[in-house]
């Protein structure tokens, strides 16, 4: 039997540490803004086929809970055509979705193949219907990833600090990447050991997947929407 009071307690946490990644962002729009392209109706960060591990996924299920059934039935449209080119490609796919059958390499070759695809949660306008429910990929896209063990990474959107990256604003990037994997893998972890109808392997999904098989898996795993919001 699921403890659905123990799962929302986990998803809480996590809903706690996105809200830390956020507020660290925010501080960087604050006080670098000018330099940055990152604004509603930018929306060169959310095209693209992107997988995202259980406690976002979880996340995102929260989110399409809150939209009117019209909204939720515009992006099950998108998203089946989405995954209707996906299950092309990866025909061994099984509902509902998950990546464990599939090695890291060919997850990088199905991204770059989608990586013009608009996500199934993006308005014509460029809103992000789920916003408040956003993955973490979601939170720190956009910004060049200075890690406090290696530094730099030289790849990050081309519209934001044209101009470079020098020595004050590096230092104001720093954040433990390893750190932040480590909470995201501890989070699903623990949510798999009070979720045992999961695999017990990888739960690593595609966004639109999740989607297609909200109503015959996401949304009978936790009853109640999670309540904390950013």
């Amino acid at each position: 039997m699921v403890d659905g009071g123990s799962v929302l307690s986990v998803l809480e946490e996590y809903q706690r540490f996105l809200m830390e990644l956020d507020t660290w962002f925010r501080s960087i729009r604050v006080k670098y803004g000018a330099r940055m392209q990152c604004g509603k109706g930018c929306i060169l960060c959310c095209c693209g086929l992107f997988d995202v591990p259980l406690p976002d996924a979880l996340n995102i299920t929260a989110g399409l809970q809150r939209l009117s059934l019209s909204t939720r039935e515009a992006v099950l449209h998108h998203a089946r055509s989405l995954q209707a080119r996906l299950l092309h490609e990866v025909p061994e796919l099984e509902e509902p979705f998950f990546l464990d059958r599939i090695s890291e390499k060919r997850i990088d070759r199905l991204t770059d193949c989608f990586d013009a695809v608009r996500c199934p949660f993006l308005t014509v306008d460029g809103d992000c219907l789920i916003y408040e429910f956003r993955p973490a990929a979601c939170i720190l896209e956009g910004i060049p990833m200075v890690d406090v063990h290696d530094g730099l990474f030289d790849d990050w959107c081309e519209l934001n600090f044209t101009g470079g990256i020098d020595r004050d604003l590096e230092t104001d990037l720093r954040l433990d990447y390893y750190e932040i994997e480590a909470t995201v893998r501890r989070i699903s972890e623990d949510l798999k050991e009070r979720l045992p109808s999961l695999p017990r392997k990888e739960t690593t999904v595609f966004i639109p997947s999740i989607v297609v098989a909200f109503e015959s898996f996401w949304r009978d795993l936790i009853k109640k929407p999670l309540q904390v919001e950013r």
